[in-house]
């Protein structure tokens, strides 16, 4: 019968769910972990802070939506005219996520993984548009307004996925955006992941270091410890001061020892990552 106090810091053991505002240096800290990485990218945006760091990634955005106007009604209000949407462009079938599908998959059957170090996943705000797109296609209704159904198919496909993804024995480091959630009961006011319903507390719960990102004039740091406006923060992580500098040093334009900061040097220290080979580690500056 295995015993607890016999669990090391392994990989296999830990996912990371890095949350915050747009421009808070989510992504950049993919430049801190090292290693062989990989890393599925949902909004190409994320590119601009991925470039110059030796990762192999996959993109899956949608290249054009439905953006003819659909009306509300189906009817004038006296119900003699049907209301038929513009139809000024055809709009293709939204693929990004049946595409993911089908590579995670077969990543996962021909282990496609095994050789990384660490997977990212970039971001779930993006990869829930993209779910949502699939399912109003598929239900008859992309461009409009979603429905109960719609909302609730999304919840669950975006659930098994991260179920899928964080039972993985890998280190998967995700990101997600956040914005302010007022309570209908109490009327308390957080902070919350820009997630569909429950999923706010139910995608938190499956990932076992969930940090606040932030930035002010003196650089990026991390949140580890929940407060009142951000209770999804937690980390099995011991020992971490509340607030945490993870700026990377910048000279002449690029990145100093990126390893050396951020969240790879939290996961270092942790027993997590394996410290930088020299040849890993890049020159300070050209």
């Amino acid at each position: 019968m295995p015993n607890a106090r016999d669990v090391k810091n392994l990989q296999d053991h830990l996912t990371v769910l890095l949350i915050g505002p747009p421009g808070a240096g989510k992504t950049t800290q993919y430049h801190t972990l090292g290693g062989r990485g990989f890393i599925y990218i949902f909004d190409p945006n994320a590119l601009a802070s991925l470039a110059g760091l030796d990762v192999d990634y996959e993109i899956f955005s949608s290249d054009l939506l439905d953006i003819n106007v659909h009306p509300l009604a189906s009817k004038t209000r006296d119900g003699k005219q049907e209301i038929k949407p513009d139809k000024v462009v055809k709009t293709p079938e939204p693929l990004a996520y049946t595409q993911w599908e089908e590579h995670y998959e077969r990543g996962v059957k021909d282990g496609l993984f095994k050789d990384y170090d660490w997977i990212g996943f970039d971001s779930f705000t993006t990869f829930s548009d993209a779910v949502m797109d699939r399912v109003m296609w598929l239900n008859g209704r992309f461009g409009k307004q979603p429905e109960q159904d719609d909302w609730s198919t999304q919840r669950q496909t975006i659930l098994s996925v991260a179920r899928s993804i964080t039972a993985n024995n890998k280190l998967w480091v995700a990101t997600a955006h956040e914005e302010l959630v007022q309570d209908k009961v109490s009327g308390r006011t957080t902070y919350q992941p820009v997630l569909t319903g429950k999923l706010k507390i139910r995608i938190p719960l499956l990932f076992s270091c969930i940090y606040r990102c932030g930035s002010d004039e003196d650089g990026f740091y991390f949140n580890t410890v929940s407060d009142k406006m951000h209770p999804y923060i937690r980390s099995s992580i011991k020992g971490l001061e509340r607030d945490i500098d993870v700026s990377i040093p910048v000279k002449n334009k690029e990145f100093v020892n990126p390893q050396e900061h951020g969240l790879g040097k939290i996961l270092r220290d942790a027993g997590y990552l394996s410290a930088p080979h020299k040849s890993d580690t890049p020159k300070k500056g050209k």
